[in-house]
């Protein structure tokens, strides 16, 4: 039919402004990359200033397919808006994928060291109000650390996170980050728990921050993540739920841009 057609038209336009995205994503990182290093780790990070800005949005990146690197996502999504702009790149373990920015079990370092670049750039600026966004493992990182900082974000703007971590990284696919967060000698199932857990622990510390939740009903994600996250967070904080209409949890990527840039919009206007 005609719809359909047009619908696969409109997906093939988004696919090829992904990729458009992603080149672009490229040449930036060659020329604005810096690192942040602290005694256990090193961060690889973008910043975008802006001059007549006093927010902040701190993007993390998603989770890639097997045999690719991490990468920065989002970057042409939020150009065009007057805000301040941090990316930070997760790309430790054997396959640079990441490690949900948490590095090694116990001690997560990682995390800690992404904490403390987020304060330092802040406190350097002056920064009044910081956002946090991600889709898929940045979702669940942008939740993550937000809750880590306990009330300095005022929101946070997420697609499609996962939640109980330790369950979806036994998944083939992700074993090797698994097998990088919880390190050498440490039992498989304390570090699951731990994973699945590790938000839930201290998510009274979003207390103070609106989410905004981008997800689709019909794709994995809903049933064994979000439903669960739904219900722990509106017992402590207001969520904004933005429903999509598909089934390949890939698909994010495609849905989510719009809601992103509609809401950091909106954020730094009120």
């Amino acid at each position: 039919t005609n719809f359909e057609s047009i619908s696969r038209i409109m997906a093939m336009m988004k696919k090829v402004k992904k990729y458009i995205d992603y080149a672009l994503s490229l040449v930036s990182k060659a020329i604005r990359e810096k690192k942040y290093r602290n005694e256990n780790s090193t961060l690889k990070y973008l910043f975008y200033p802006c001059k007549n800005s006093k927010d902040m949005v701190v993007v993390f990146s998603a989770c890639t397919r097997v045999g690719i690197p991490a990468r920065y996502n989002y970057i042409r999504t939020l150009d065009s808006i007057e805000v301040n702009r941090l990316y930070i790149l997760d790309d430790e373990g054997d396959d640079q994928r990441g490690s949900y920015y948490l590095g090694q079990y116990p001690e997560f370092y990682t995390e800690k060291a992404v904490i403390e670049l987020i304060t330092k750039v802040t406190d350097k600026y002056s920064f009044e109000n910081l956002y946090f966004a991600g889709s898929s493992k940045g979702g669940w990182s942008a939740l993550n650390i937000a809750a880590s900082m306990e009330g300095r974000v005022k929101a946070v703007i997420i697609g499609a996170p996962q939640y109980k971590l330790g369950q979806y990284l036994q998944a083939p696919a992700n074993m090797t980050t698994l097998n990088f967060v919880k390190g050498f000698l440490h039992d498989d199932e304390i570090v699951i728990d731990e994973l699945d857990n590790h938000i839930r622990n201290k998510i009274r510390g979003l207390h103070n921050t609106k989410v905004y939740l981008h997800y689709s009903k019909q794709e994995h994600t809903y049933d064994e993540h979000i439903i669960y996250l739904l219900n722990d967070l509106k017992q402590i904080t207001s969520v904004d739920e933005n429903i999509a209409n598909y089934s390949d949890h890939q698909d994010v990527s495609l849905y989510f841009p719009k809601y992103l840039k509609e809401t950091v919009n909106m954020l730094i206007k009120r």
